[in-house]
């Protein structure tokens, strides 16, 4: 099948939202060792839950009827290792027409968007390219990556827990024996920009538990820079100040899986991962001199 890409920004997405919204409602992922599985909503006008991270612009594939066969998105957004600032591009919602899979369709929009990024004068200043891949039975979508694509060139940055854990768990964390932080500067965060507490998504990326009901979620999303002492200490605080508001909802944040004092802590305390994903990475050829080193990798919930 001939697909026809084009790359289109938030203000003129609207009339692929549609279609986009068919294509991630057909689309789910597993949680909980599989035992539940769940697809994502972004909502009436689909692009505000990445165009509020940065400059967001959308590559949609089409098939001759104009119906939307697939998709991916590119943020233009800042991260930082200690005190340096990264430019970063970061690809993401990499979805495809289950119909299609198999057919080289996700290399083929990941090597579009990579083409875009290194050729647009506007994107020209970036460091790293960089994706977050939800890991499922079979993988990530990374798996479809391969050949000549300039896609295959990126590598693993960060494998990480995904929790979802009651808020009520969390507020009760004995913190005397929590683990100190890492260093600011060992740190590769990905979600940089300053945070509260708490942050919701709703409307903007909604979770839709297969066979009924939602996924409600609310993320505790700092990084090692943001969270003020232990991570655990943070967490506690930021389900207290959550407060009543919690009622019903999950706190969900994501951990290197490198940080292992943490993962530990929080296992002892009975607050255990219930999904996996991947950090890929790309940094710019040219700039392998000035690439940053890093020990540990934050992303927050909140952005994949």
């Amino acid at each position: 099948m001939k697909l026809h890409t084009r790359i289109v920004g938030a203000a003129a997405l609207g009339p692929y939202v549609a279609g986009l919204r068919r294509l991630e409602a057909d689309i789910s992922y597993p949680i909980e060792d599989g035992r539940r599985r769940f697809s994502i909503d972004h909502g009436p006008d689909y692009h505000p839950f990445f165009s509020e991270m940065g400059e967001a612009s959308f590559l949609v594939a089409t098939s001759a009827d104009g119906a939307v066969a697939g998709c991916l998105a590119c943020v233009a957004k800042a991260a930082r290792v200690g005190a340096r600032a990264l430019a970063t591009a970061y690809l993401a919602d990499l979805k495809i027409d289950p119909a299609l899979r198999g057919r080289g369709v996700g290399r083929s929009l990941l090597t579009r968007a990579l083409g875009h990024a290194f050729a647009a004068p506007r994107l020209l200043d970036w460091d790293l390219a960089y994706g977050v891949a939800m890991r499922g039975e079979r993988g990530d979508v990374m798996r479809a990556v391969g050949g000549r694509s300039p896609a295959a060139a990126a590598r693993v940055l960060a494998r990480q827990h995904v929790y979802f854990a009651p808020p009520a768990l969390l507020a009760g964390l004995d913190t005397r024996a929590a683990p100190a932080p890492p260093s600011g500067e060992v740190v590769l965060d990905l979600s940089a920009r300053p945070r509260e507490l708490f942050e919701s998504t709703a409307g903007r990326k909604d979770l839709r538990v297969v066979g009924g009901g939602d996924l409600p979620l609310v993320h505790f999303g700092r990084g090692p820079g943001g969270w003020g002492g232990p991570h655990a200490a943070y967490l506690a605080a930021a389900a207290r100040a959550l407060g009543p508001r919690a009622e019903g909802a999950l706190a969900c944040f994501a951990l290197d899986v490198r940080l292992a004092r943490e993962v530990a802590f929080l296992g002892r305390a009975g607050v255990h991962p219930a999904a996996a994903a991947t950090v890929w990475g790309l940094f710019r050829p040219l700039r392998l001199a000035r690439r940053p080193r890093f020990e540990y990798v934050h992303v927050a919930t909140s952005e994949i």
